[in-house]
Parts: structure tokens; C-alpha cells; sequence
């Protein structure tokens, strides 16, 4: 599955998706920041997406939102990832039509 890996921490991020390809065979794209990933979607959708939901430019609820409010964006599941997991964030996420909500280390 091709996958959409965004998140600011660069360690964290190739951490998770050296996993994801190695161990589970997925094909993963890594962005750093929401709007970088927002142009990347654009280009060629990804059936999933993971971001971590604080990141400076963009965070992942925005990100979230705005890949939704597209037709391709619709298609995807997002999965919002959190080092600051709380119950305020995780229902904006799941309100906002998140796949899911994970706490680090994934």
C-alpha cells in the first residue's frame, strides 16, 4: 500500500517508515510538514495517510481537514499520530473524520 508519512521529527518519522516498508512491505512517501503533504496528495492521492497532528505550518488536524474537504481526500484514511496524546485532541481528530488517533511511540 502506498503510504504518506508526515511529521516534523525527522527520527521519529524514518523510524515508522523504515518499519512500515521493511517489515509490513509498504511503499511510504515522508513529508515534514502538512502543506508539503497537502501539494504531494495532490499530485498523486494516497489511499493512507499518517501525520502527526503538532507540527509548525500546517498541523495534522489541518491537514486532516483540508485533504477531506477534496474528492481523493474523501477515499483516504488518516490516522493522526500525537507524542501529546489528550481527550480534547483525540475527539477534534475523530469529529474531523480521522481513520484514527495513536499515541508515540506507534
Amino acid at each position: 500500500m502506498r503510504i504518506l508519512l508526515v511529521d516534523d521529527d525527522q527520527p521519529s518519522r524514518e523510524l515508522l517508515a523504515d518499519f512500515l516498508e521493511e517489515q509490513l512491505g509498504h511503499e511510504v512517501t515522508q513529508c515534514e510538514d502538512g502543506n508539503e503533504a497537502f501539494v504531494m496528495f495532490e499530485k498523486s492521492p494516497f489511499p493512507l495517510v499518517i501525520t502527526d497532528i503538532q507540527m509548525p505550518v500546517m498541523d495534522g488536524i489541518q491537514l486532516l481537514k483540508r485533504l477531506k474537504a477534496t474528492v481523493e481526500g474523501c477515499q483516504s484514511d488518516v490516522v493522526l499520530i500525537t507524542g501529546f496524546g489528550d481527550m480534547n485532541s483525540a475527539i477534534q481528530a475523530l469529529r474531523s473524520d480521522a481513520y484514527d488517533y495513536l499515541v508515540k511511540p506507534v
